[in-house]
């Protein structure tokens, strides 16, 4: 599939041998070069001396790769209606045509023959549909298109009239139809395979590449052909071919095989010198039994495993999400590359943060399209508009190169809330992302890689793995978090590279109430908006900052006794701020109160007996608490109440 969109972006590549490069290895590579002895997962100096004519794709940009995979989804979802569609990977689907396929037999029982066929038809469509989308024609008559397994089966349909039940041609019609429209729609060629359950769908589809499809006609009823043409299919696999069979269920078989036990290792080529004989599927049905299968491997787990040796494959196909529930973006260190200083950490998480919007701008955004790549003809384009709003924002840091360190350990993850910011399409994507850097994602690495100690300054960080992942897909948009009211810094357009070790800490979000300790930050509080807020918000937005409100010089908010405080206050021009208060500029993108300037509660004795009546209007007292706020605050106050 990689080589195939590459292709599809540089038409220049087509029918040249070509391979895709990721991390120093050849993650795949096009027929022509494998023809040439070139094999996927080899050394790129392997690759070379078999095809010096080999020309390399770096492939470690998956967007590309992603914008077709969701493209093709979305188009066969669309074909097939409610038949659960389900992926696997970016370049596979599972699609259960079952009640699509009873549902077009049934309709046609009443019908008399056409000269054409018969005219199947896709999911419900409109007046705008491609016709191509809306069903095609197909000969009942005829054989399955493609591959017939068993191949028997096709030579007596053309010498005896003996054809294959109704149901599996017709859904053989299907697949050869999809494969079109994939083909005429999006350009992508594929393969498909046809039988009655995953595991023997996927086999067959495997065994006629590329742009072919293979239909396994047997039905399971048939249980004594059924059970013979299965076991000629996949006796001579190797058992890792079964969905199922990974790298630690084979460990564990090939201890019992071999009678010594040895440390797992994901070196499939120290694997396969253990023992003589290849752990074929054949070999594990015939040498062990059910009962042996579900003592090492559990007895549930161990019990599919052995059904899947004989083909019986009962997973249901179960339809994917129109968008994922998690979007994220990965990079990997070696050695060389994972000794970093702290500005190399942001970079890394920059240069990730960046891929990751753009991810979320082609997945979740309505027309969202790849530079480079038009799939609209036409010279406008419809205004963007997001689809779906994540709302949580995860980083995790992985330290340690060592390879005897499982995957999983070592991982380490923080989680805040992603600012709202991040949706506004206006902004250029770098900026957000730098403005992501300042928060929240420099005060979660602060607290991944130095626990949250303040004073903790450390000169170079051992990292393999940094991951950055947004979670909690919402419909509607989200609502600015309280504590962006109060920000008096610009979230755009400053340099994330300026962002230092102390200011880190803002923004910071703690996973399981846990109680490390948090550095001050306070230069990005508007405090005239501070002192006005009631004692119980106030403390709020505090412990969202991770600021002591002892540190901070902050008097007490009006109150009963000082309504006057207020007054005063509210009627004090700029001109009566002083120059170094953090009040003196609002910017744009924070909420400025209709341009109103922050208030500051004077300390004037004499002013302390006024009475409610001179209170400018747009404050208010609280029946509750006797606190002085802001007519535009009440409700929420008033909320915190009933919820306290």
């Amino acid at each position: 599939m990689y080589v195939a969109c590459e292709r599809l972006r540089n038409p220049s590549l087509i029918g040249k041998p070509v391979g895709v490069q990721q991390k120093g290895l050849l993650a795949t590579a096009s027929y022509e070069a494998r023809a040439l002895g070139v094999d996927k997962l080899c050394s790129l100096r392997e690759a070379k001396q078999r095809c010096p004519s080999l020309i390399l794709v770096n492939g470690e940009d998956l967007t590309l790769y992603r914008y077709y995979s969701r493209r093709v989804f979305n188009l066969v979802r669309s074909a097939l209606g409610t038949s659960p569609v389900e992926k696997l990977g970016m370049d596979e689907l599972f699609c259960d045509v079952t009640d699509m396929v009873t549902e077009h037999l049934a309709e046609l029982k009443d019908t008399s023959p056409h000269p054409r066929g018969r005219w199947f038809s896709l999911a419900e469509v409109d007046r705008t549909t491609p016709s191509d989308n809306k069903g095609f024609w197909y000969d009942p008559s005829s054989v399955c298109p493609g591959y017939i397994i068993p191949e028997d089966i096709a030579t007596a349909a053309a010498d005896n009239g003996v054809t294959p039940s109704t149901e599996i041609i017709a859904a053989s019609h299907l697949a050869n139809h999809i494969r079109h429209l994939v083909l005429s729609q999006i350009g992508l060629g594929s393969s498909a395979g046809i039988a009655y359950n995953k595991t023997l769908a996927k086999l067959v589809g495997n065994l006629h590449k590329p742009h072919q499809q293979t239909t396994l006609t047997v039905h399971p009823g048939a249980t004594d052909e059924y059970i013979s043409v299965v076991r000629e299919l996949l006796d001579p696999l190797d058992a890792r071919k079964l969905m199922g069979f990974g790298s630690k269920v084979l460990h564990t078989l090939r201890d019992h095989v071999t009678g010594s036990v040895r440390p797992f290792t994901t070196d499939l080529a120290v694997e396969d010198r253990r023992s003589d004989t290849p752990l074929t599927v054949g070999f594990l049905r015939q040498h062990l039994t059910k009962q042996l299968f579900c003592t090492l491997l559990g007895m549930q787990n161990g019990q599919k495993l052995w059904d899947l040796l004989d083909g019986k494959d009962e997973e249901p196909v179960k339809p994917s999400p129109e968008f994922p529930l998690t979007i994220s973006i990965e990079d990997s260190f070696d050695e060389r590359r994972g000794i970093l200083d702290w500005s190399g950490v942001l970079r890394e998480i920059e240069i990730l943060t960046n891929s990751l919007l753009r991810r979320l701008e082609i997945e979740l955004v309505d027309g969202g399209e790849i530079e480079g790549v038009r799939t609209d003809p036409s010279p406008s384009q419809p205004p963007r508009k997001w689809q779906r709003y994540p709302s949580q924002i995860r980083l995790t840091i992985r330290g340690g190169h060592s390879r005897e360190i499982a995957y999983n350990a070592n991982r380490e993850s923080r989680s805040a809330a992603l600012p709202v910011p991040v949706f506004d399409l206006d902004v250029p994507r770098i900026e957000r992302s730098q403005a992501l850097i300042r928060q929240p994602l420099s005060a979660l690495a602060k607290q991944i890689l130095d626990k949250g100690v303040e004073s903790k300054i450390t000169e170079k960080y051992e990292i393999s793995i940094i991951n950055i992942a947004v979670t909690h897909l919402q419909i509607t948009p989200p609502e600015k978090a309280i504590n962006a009211y109060f920000s008096s810094e610009t979230i755009i357009g400053e340099s994330s590279m300026n962002t230092s070790h102390e200011r880190s800490a803002i923004g910071v979000a703690h996973i399981n109430g846990s109680k490390r300790a948090r550095p001050s930050h306070a230069s990005g509080l508007d405090f005239g908006m501070l002192r006005e807020l009631p004692p119980d918000i106030r403390e709020d937005v505090l412990r969202e900052y991770g600021i002591d409100a002892s540190e901070l010089d902050l008097e007490e908010p009006p109150n009963k006794q000082s309504k006057s405080n207020s007054v005063s206050a509210a009627n004090t021009g700029p001109e009566d701020i002083p120059a170094d208060s953090p009040s003196e500029r609002i910017p744009e993108i924070t909420w400025n109160l209709q341009n109103r300037t922050p208030v500051s509660p004077s300390t004037s004795d004499a002013e302390t007996s006024s009475s409610t009546e001179e209170i400018e209007t747009g404050v208010t007292e609280c029946e509750l608490c006797g606190a002085v706020i802001f007519g535009w605050s009440m409700d929420a106050h008033k909320a915190y109440h009933a919820g306290s």
